[in-house]
């Protein structure tokens, strides 16, 4: 076992686009559901921060999280086209399972992580240290 051990870096390094620095993928982009991981995977990685700000380790969560979430969206597709070997439980599953392996990630949305609005109470105080502040003057 050591010895895949010590390989690990070289198994890092072949495992990476030179130049893009995202996972290999399972399934090639020559395929529809390859772009659409890969579209996936590189808009999950931008909301991290960047691939090249990415551990082994998170890249490979992205990745997992973009397989994920693009095998739930076919699931999806098939079964509204009527396709009864899908059955509403295991749609909801694998949604199920997507959904966890995005929020793994730990990104924020937008509205998650821009500012809040002031309160009532901001404004309030903020109107009230202005009179103190300006009878002191």
């Amino acid at each position: 076992m050591h010895a895949s051990a010590a390989q690990g870096g070289q198994e890092t390094a072949q495992n990476l686009h030179a130049a893009a620095g995202r996972p290999r993928l399972a399934v090639p982009p020559r395929y529809s559901r390859g772009r659409r991981i890969l579209e996936l995977a590189d808009a999950l990685a931008s909301a991290a921060g960047g691939w090249d700000g990415l551990t082994t380790l998170q890249a490979a969560a992205v990745r997992r999280a973009a397989e994920l979430v693009t095998i739930a969206e076919a699931a999806r597709a098939k079964h509204l086209q009527g396709d009864q070997s899908i059955s509403l439980e295991d749609l909801i599953r694998l949604d199920g399972a997507a959904d966890r392996a995005v929020r793994r990630l730990g990104i924020r949305s937008g509205a998650e992580s821009a500012p809040r609005p002031p309160s009532l109470d901001d404004i309030a105080r903020e109107i009230l240290a202005e009179k103190q502040g300006g009878g002191v003057s």
